[in-house]
């Protein structure tokens, strides 16, 4: 786990996020005056992150989705998953 202060965030923001892209590992900002810590996570993170919340909160598709992994790679279909189907 990457866990870098707000000043050293502020001193090496360019590379910081380089290195989450290149990475895509997420890097915790600490807080001085308390114990929680921001998350910065490459764009292309956030959005599968933003992909499985969508399946997961459609119980169709989170059926579709178990059914499918129970069956041989081979006899799978494919899931559009914009619209769950």
């Amino acid at each position: 786990m990457n866990i870098i202060s707000a000043t050293e965030l502020r001193k090496n923001i360019y590379q910081v996020i380089k290195n989450i892209l290149h990475t895509r590992e997420p890097v915790f900002v600490s807080s001085k005056k308390n114990k929680e810590a921001a998350v910065i996570i490459s764009q292309r993170e956030w959005e599968d992150i933003q992909e499985t919340l969508f399946l997961l909160s459609h119980k169709d598709a989170r059926e579709t989705i178990r059914n499918e992994l129970q069956k041989p790679i081979d006899e799978g279909v494919e899931i559009r998953w914009q619209d769950g189907k």
